[in-house]
């Protein structure tokens, strides 16, 4: 082996780790979706904490920007229960609030159809297919709102799985300096 040439057993270690998990996560994404909501209900309850006790040394000050801290603060400690205490509340909440922005979105096109129409056909048809498939994205998560849950474990899963990848590959071209 050549002296310049030196193997990164770092990188390969952090590469199989890292591909460990991805399967992990690919192999039950619901579970990583309760364990992304845990994750987050811990950092907007300690968040919330740090904005009241930042409300508590500054009350006396009767300022608005006072009293939303204290509205921040509290908001973001009940969100943090709920978050811990009912994981998959975030994907429902998620998966219903996209919906709603597909569904909206889609006949607000749909009802513009007529400003594309001059434009040619095929733009016409685009509009109208593009316009269908988001409405019927929109229902589906309407009907099952935990999709999207699954959906953001799955490419977790696999950016977990590229970047193991491409760890290992490091691991056999590194030189040492």
């Amino acid at each position: 082996m050549d002296s310049d040439k030196r193997f990164d057993f770092t990188s390969l270690v952090t590469g199989l780790g890292l591909i460990a998990v991805s399967v992990l996560v690919l192999a039950n994404p619901a579970a990583t979706f309760v364990t992304i909501s845990m994750v987050l209900g811990v950092v907007a309850l300690l968040r919330g904490a740090q904005l009241l006790f930042s409300y508590y040394k500054l009350r006396q000050l009767a300022d608005i920007r006072i009293q939303f801290t204290l509205a921040a603060g509290l908001l973001l400690v009940i969100a943090g229960f709920v978050l811990l205490l009912a994981p998959g509340v975030l994907g429902s909440l998620l998966g219903f609030l996209i919906a709603a922005w597909f569904i909206v979105d889609a006949a607000s096109s749909l009802f513009r159809l007529n400003i594309v129409r001059p434009f040619g056909d095929f733009i016409f048809y685009l509009t109208l297919f593009l316009s269908l498939l988001l409405l019927i994205g929109g229902v589906v998560l309407l009907f099952n709102p935990m999709f999207i849950g699954s959906l953001i474990s799955v490419v977790v899963g696999i950016s977990l799985l590229a970047s193991g990848i491409q760890c290992i590959l490091m691991a056999f071209m590194s030189r040492s300096n």
